[in-house]
């Protein structure tokens, strides 16, 4: 697993986003010097723009698995395998870029990061079981229009220096989870602020996924839901997105116990937020470890893992009280 020093690499980065492709493939090409350019004017379903694309995701293949050849220490060879025979994996990065060489770029930045943080060889068990117990961060039920759907509860993060790479670390390892699972399906995070206060306040955890998800995920992200904010936060966020790029602001969506519905079905909505799901949103992986074990893999001394975990037993507690009232409705 990387180290939570490696996480240092990603800089800071968090939660805005790329569209999904929703079949509308951008559509001619146009040949210049030595650049082919995606046209956006044609529609998705036309079969030469169609032909048009799978050549250009062959050529950009093509240049990448000759990148990876002559430096292969830059990559992962889970991720060199994907883009050989994963379609999606190079025609996101050609939706985004439009061009070969902007698109293979791309590609290459985005894999060495992935390497770097070992991300692909990253399991559920070099987790602690408290941070999936806790439920501060998972994924869930797909909205209405089918998207992989993750929640972060704000009012369940504390900032602890010692934590933060490990954290980061975590929650892209449930962004790349979901984001695979559904091979250019959507994906939306929802930023849970119900009961947040100053204290729960991370600008640095919150613009590192969503910088994450504008660089590393594109045509990822179809929506950020940002669920009943409070006053004292709202100024935080106009910031946050002040910081996007103009053309992912439309993806940020604010709503409350009424309009989350407009996203989400109640059926597939976690009980806390008022949803009728019986799913277990607090369940731990098979095989996860206390972080009393794990800690001192991530140089964390006996002293801070105790501090670490008397200032999360409280969110432990609530986690039981929970899980207890979920089941009982199974």
């Amino acid at each position: 697993m990387a180290s939570a020093v490696e996480t240092e690499k990603c800089g800071s980065a968090m939660a805005a986003a790329c569209d999904t492709a929703n079949n509308n493939i951008p559509t001619t090409t146009t040949t210049t010097t030595s650049t082919t350019v995606v046209s956006s004017e044609l529609s998705g379903d036309d079969e030469a723009a169609r032909a048009q694309m799978v050549a250009m995701i062959e050529e950009v293949r093509a240049k990448f698995l000759e990148e990876a050849a002559v430096n292969p220490h830059l990559y992962d060879p889970t991720d060199v395998d994907l883009a050989r025979t994963d379609d999606w994996q190079v025609e996101r990065f050609i939706l985004r870029k439009k061009s070969i060489e902007a698109s293979l770029e791309m590609i290459k930045g985005t894999l060495q990061w992935r390497h770097e943080l070992e991300m692909p060889q990253l399991k559920d068990t070099d987790f602690p079981e408290e941070f999936f117990k806790i439920g501060a961060m998972f994924e869930f039920e797909k909205d209405l229009a089918g998207n992989a759907v993750v929640y972060l509860r704000v009012r369940l993060h504390r900032k602890i220096k010692e934590l933060e790479k490990f954290v980061k670390l975590y929650m892209m390892h449930i962004i790349n989870k979901a984001d695979f699972a559904m091979n250019g399906k959507g994906l939306t995070v929802v930023f849970d602020c119900s009961g947040a206060g100053i204290s729960n306040l991370d600008m640095d955890i919150v613009w590192f996924l969503v910088d994450a998800l504008i660089k590393y995920y594109p045509y990822g992200m179809k929506n950020i839901l940002v669920h009943d904010m409070p006053w004292i936060l709202s100024s935080a966020w106009t910031i946050i997105k002040g910081w996007m790029p103009e053309e992912f602001r439309d993806k940020v969506k604010f709503t409350n116990k009424k309009t989350i519905t407009e996203y989400i079905a109640a059926e597939n909505l976690p009980y806390y937020l008022g949803g009728t799901s019986k799913r277990n949103y607090h369940q731990v992986p098979k095989g996860c470890r206390p972080a009393a074990e794990i800690a001192p893999e991530q140089g964390l001394n006996e002293k801070e893992v105790k501090k670490m975990l008397k200032t999360f037993q409280p969110f432990l507690d609530e986690a039981e009280e929970e899980i207890n009232v979920i089941q009982s409705l199974s």
